[in-house]
């Protein structure tokens, strides 16, 4: 079913929402896209999609090991969960994120990791 463009440019996947919380708790752990999917309760391509959203943002990694491409967050996400100085981000943190922003930084500022 269509929606509308604003519902588009206002809405944030709870896919999304979930994935990011899934990798921010396991950060020991990298995940194929086939399981971040599994846990999330959305579909294969819908989990791939999110990931490399997320990936281009360098907020998670990836990398091919023996035929598997498995994500992870990346090394100063993971730092930050270990140290405790780390806060989920929120739905507009996540939307920053995905823009390219740091969290609560104008659309002017470009942030990686």
């Amino acid at each position: 079913m269509p929606i509308t463009r604003e519902e588009f440019a206002g809405g944030l996947d709870k896919g999304l929402i979930k994935i990011v919380t899934i990798l921010a708790k396991s950060p020991d752990h990298a995940f194929t896209d086939k399981e971040v999917a599994e846990k999330a309760q959305v579909d294969n391509k819908t989990a791939f999609l999110i990931l490399q959203d997320l990936k281009q943002t360098g907020y998670i990694v990836g990398k091919s090991i023996s035929g598997q491409y498995y994500y992870t967050v990346s090394d100063e996400v993971a730092m930050q969960i270990k140290s405790g100085n780390f806060e989920m981000p929120t739905e507009e943190e996540i939307m920053d994120i995905l823009k390219g922003n740091a969290p609560g930084e104008d659309d002017n500022t470009r942030y990686i990791g």
